[in-house]
Parts: C-alpha cells; structure tokens; sequence
C-alpha cells in the first residue's frame, strides 16, 4: 500500500469528519497492516485490504511501513485510533431460524402495540475506528526509522537520517454543535544527523496544522519540500 493511498485515505476522513457524516471511521490511513493488541487477533472487519496481525515481536513489524517517520503503537492515541466496541440487536431465532417469541409468567405472548414480542440477542464486536481529534503534544520525538527499546543511543544514530520534535501543539477538534471543526496547530523542528553520525543536529522550525503534521509523518516531506 503506498503512502499515495494513506494520504488519500487520510483526506477522506478529514472530509467526513469536517461534514458531520460520521465522526469516527474504520478504515485507517496507514501504509502498511494496522495496530494490534498484544496476544489477540485483530477482526478483519477493520476495514480495507489489510489482513489481521498481532502485536508479535517489536511493533517496528507491524504498521505505518513506508511512513516518512516511524510510530510506534504509542502515538494510537495522537492519533485519534481507539479500539472501540459496537452492539447490534436483532431477534432470536429457533433452529428453523423463525423469531422466537416472548411469554410473561402464564407462558403467552407478550404483546405490545398490538404486535406480539420477539425474544433479542445482542451481538458484540470490537475493531479499530479513528476519529480526526489527533492530538500530537509538545516534546513527542520521532524518528524517520524504529529506535528499539534499551538500544544504546550511538548505535541508534546509526540509522537515523533525520528526527521531528513537536515544540507547541493545540489539538484538533472535532466538528460538533455546528461548530466547524478545528484542525489545530503544530509548531516543530527538524533535526539532521550530523556528517559523523554521532549527534543530532537542530534543523529549520516550521508551523501546521494537525492534519498537516499527520500528512508530513506518512510522506516524509517537511517545510518547503525539505526531506
């Protein structure tokens, strides 16, 4: 899945959020197979071409693959990604697959406008949906390539070409009340790895919105067309 389509999946909610269609949506705007949960399937009802994963190994295995930057499965929550269940209610059905009627106390039906009630089962289920409430915060540090855990700093830099620190963010807020929505404000610099690769080097500061700081992690492109 190229990074093409997440921007195009990305505009696409923007839009559906900005018009009060539905404020949250089940399919993701990542270029690679979506977030799990340690130990657990994903349902593939999460939507799109992506398959089922788990949380198996280092999350660097698992998402945002061909992201201008690397997110870790701690950034779900900026960016506005939360397992959330859903409930359907429908009839009860016998083995003939007929509705199975209600009875009180006397074992007759029981009735209500003149109809007679069906007995209900409610269905649960659970996929990632996200809204457009991203929500990067000021200090959040990323990296073009996955820093695991424990692994000495100068190693790390090895790999590193470039990091994006937020210095000054506001969130973005959802449209309600009539209210049209709010894409926020992120104010960040750029750091470059220096020639040795030993440090990195503070780069030019520039100022978007939230929904344009989401769209610089997946393309890579930075203030100006800076990369």
């Amino acid at each position: 899945m190229s990074s093409d389509h997440a921007l195009a999946l990305l505009d696409r909610m923007i839009r559906m959020g900005a018009s009060c269609k539905r404020s949250r949506t089940d399919f993701l705007p990542f270029a690679g197979p979506w977030p799990g949960v340690q130990g657990e399937d994903v349902p593939s009802s999460v939507g799109g071409d992506a398959s089922p994963c788990r949380f198996e190994g280092h999350p660097g295995d698992l998402w945002a693959n061909g992201w201008g930057f690397y997110l870790s499965r701690h950034a779900l929550d900026a960016l506005d990604i939360v397992y959330t269940t859903f409930t359907r209610t429908e009839n009860a059905l016998d083995e003939q697959g007929k509705p199975i009627p209600m009875l009180d106390e006397h074992g007759e039906p029981v009735m209500k406008n003149g109809r007679s009630q069906c007995k209900k089962v409610t269905h649960h289920t659970a996929h990632w949906t996200q809204g457009t409430a991203f929500r990067f915060t000021r200090g959040m540090m990323l990296y073009n390539a996955m820093i695991p855990e424990g692994e000495p700093w100068q190693k790390s830099l090895q790999r590193i070409r470039r990091g994006i620190q937020v210095q000054e963010a506001q969130p973005a807020v959802p449209t309600r009340d009539g209210e049209p929505r709010n894409p926020g404000m992120v104010k960040a610099r750029l750091y470059l790895i220096s020639p040795n690769r030993d440090k990195l080097l503070p780069g030019p500061e520039f100022t978007t919105t939230q929904d344009g700081f989401v769209r610089t992690l997946i393309t890579g492109e930075v203030a100006d067309g800076l990369r």
